[in-house]
């Protein structure tokens, strides 16, 4: 299903127009897929406040695509495991974040590395449990 707007522009002739339509129902299924899986990380259990630290880095791993490759059942175990991964081998970030109260490049750059170090374990260890 294309927007309003999308729709507007494809029903003028244009020589270009089933490839712009493809494009944009794939754009649209990607941040349809995209804002599954951020509602599913922005769930949290009710009487267990979810720290400010830990808030945004999963709303940062969501936002970056760190959850698009995955399906939406694995969303819990990937915040779960990244809440202890934070803890235990990057607490300075958690604590950087409640220090500076807002995220400056180099903040970011450290938030950014950490989720690709732990999307690598998370999917390793994934896979491991195939076998």
């Amino acid at each position: 299903m294309t927007s309003p707007a999308a729709g507007q522009f494809l029903s003028q002739d244009h020589p270009h127009q089933d490839c712009i339509a493809a494009a944009i129902t794939t754009a649209e299924k990607l941040c349809q897929r995209r804002g599954q899986r951020l509602t599913e990380i922005l769930k949290q259990d009710q009487y267990t406040p979810l720290p400010v630290e830990k808030q945004i880095v999963v709303i940062l791993a969501g936002t970056l695509g760190f959850l698009d490759d995955m399906e939406v059942d694995e969303c819990r175990p990937f915040e779960a495991g990244l809440y202890e991964f934070l803890d235990s081998s990057y607490p300075e970030i958690g604590r950087k974040i409640v220090e500076k109260k807002q995220l400056d490049d180099s903040l970011r750059a450290e938030i950014k590395n950490m989720l690709e170090e732990y999307k690598k374990k998370f999917k390793a260890e994934r896979e491991a449990a195939k076998v």
